[in-house]
């Protein structure tokens, strides 16, 4: 038997509707890959927003800490200058009270040129608590408001015609206030108020 030349085979007729069947394909796929880009693109988008909303805060927190460091230093050095003058001015008050205690003439005439530098140095005083305490912390202007009136009571004109009241006892207790309020400068002043 011969073998008969094979037939081609015939490829199977188009059923109707199949065109349609591989167009629907072909969008979906397409389709389908529009909606994985987009999503994609939310995603990395999303992901990107969030990373640079980071480094935004990161920088913002960081710029906000130098500020607070910036302000902290200054209100230091206003600290510093504050308490300083209050300082001077109290032991300048305390000088012109010697000075006018010092004088020989009569108490009736007592030295106007001695009192009038003891009156300036009181507004000096004055002058120098009120600044300090803008700028002392609260417990600092706790004490800076006893040693003001504490100054007052020992440095005043009173005391040099009061006898009932020794002096040298109320020195000594303003002494006493006076380290006390050393240690609140320290303690305002210092980056380790503990070491006071």
């Amino acid at each position: 038997m011969t073998d008969a030349p094979a037939k081609p085979e015939k490829p199977p007729a188009p059923q109707p509707g199949s065109e349609r069947s591989e167009t629907r394909a072909a969008l979906s796929t397409a389709a389908l890959s529009a909606v994985a880009a987009l999503l994609g693109a939310l995603i990395g988008g999303g992901f990107t927003v969030y990373a640079s909303n980071r480094g935004i805060q990161s920088q913002e927190r960081l710029r906000l800490a130098e500020v607070e460091q910036q302000n902290d230093e200054r209100l230091r050095s206003l600290r510093v200058d504050a308490y300083r003058g209050f300082l001077e001015s109290i032991y300048a008050m305390r000088g012109r009270f010697n000075d006018f205690l010092g004088c020989e003439e009569p108490l009736e005439k007592r030295c106007p040129a001695q009192f009038r530098a003891y009156y300036l140095s009181q507004n000096d005083m004055e002058i120098a608590y009120n600044v300090l305490l803008i700028y002392s912390s609260k417990p600092g202007a706790s004490l800076t408001a006893k040693v003001h009136d504490k100054s007052k009571e020992v440095f005043s004109d009173e005391m040099v015609t009061d006898t009932s009241r020794s002096l040298l006892d109320e020195i000594g207790e303003w002494d006493e206030l006076m380290i006390e309020f050393r240690r609140q400068w320290c303690r305002d002043l210092n980056f380790e108020p503990e070491a006071c």
